[in-house]
């Protein structure tokens, strides 16, 4: 893991971006993005955009992406749920 010293992962106007150090390049690997986590201890980066959860497996090829469509529900809809699903809830008590 030695490698990972010199890549970075960084996210800059909703680009996330790839920096290796050592041959002082940057590449743009995901657009929109809201998320990004490096899992500790690991070689796996997951990151999120608008319609897609992404998984780096192995960071060292990042053209070697998998993606899960995600569906986002509007903030009011989640709401709209969420209260229908509490009042059932609190019904049953």
């Amino acid at each position: 893991m030695g490698y990972y010293l010199s890549i970075i992962v960084a996210v800059f106007f909703l680009q996330l971006h790839l920096y290796d150090i050592e041959n002082g390049t940057k590449s743009t690997i995901l657009n929109y993005c809201s998320y990004v986590q490096w899992v500790p201890d690991s070689d796996v980066v997951v990151a999120q955009n608008r319609n897609n959860l992404c998984i780096w497996y192995n960071i060292d090829s990042p053209e070697r992406v998998t993606m899960f469509e995600i569906k986002v529900i509007p903030s009011y809809a989640y709401a709209h749920s969420m209260s229908m699903i509490l009042g059932e809830q609190c019904a049953a008590l």
